[in-house]
């Protein structure tokens, strides 16, 4: 595992290593292309899941950040190769006033 790691982190600056899964935090701009090196030069073929945070100060469910965050999505994504247990997670954060919602869909948010 720690030869994987090492070869993925000289490849993207920003990597951890944590409960033997290697986690990875890039831009959005770059978001795509990290998938296709990861599948092409690490033979990590296998898109496992994906999710999203919608990190608010505000919420209507559950307790709100202990610590104020900047309104954003972040979202994750979880890759593996198939014939062992090496799993990479790759997060993004979107900030909110980069994206356009509709009004029916804002209006849910709320």
């Amino acid at each position: 595992m720690e030869e994987f790691f090492n070869s993925i982190k000289a490849s993207f600056t920003n990597t951890t290593l944590e409960f033997e899964t290697i986690n990875i935090k890039v831009n959005s701009s770059e978001w795509i292309e990290t998938h296709k090196e990861l599948k092409d030069e690490f033979n990590l073929k296998f898109f496992s899941w994906l999710s999203a945070i919608d990190w608010d100060n505000e919420v209507s469910i559950g307790e709100a950040p202990k610590e104020s965050v900047s309104p954003s999505f972040e979202i994750i994504t979880c890759l593996s190769d198939v014939s062992n247990n090496n799993l990479v997670t790759i997060s993004t954060t979107i900030n909110l006033s980069l994206i356009h919602i509709s009004e029916p869909t804002r209006l849910r948010r709320i």
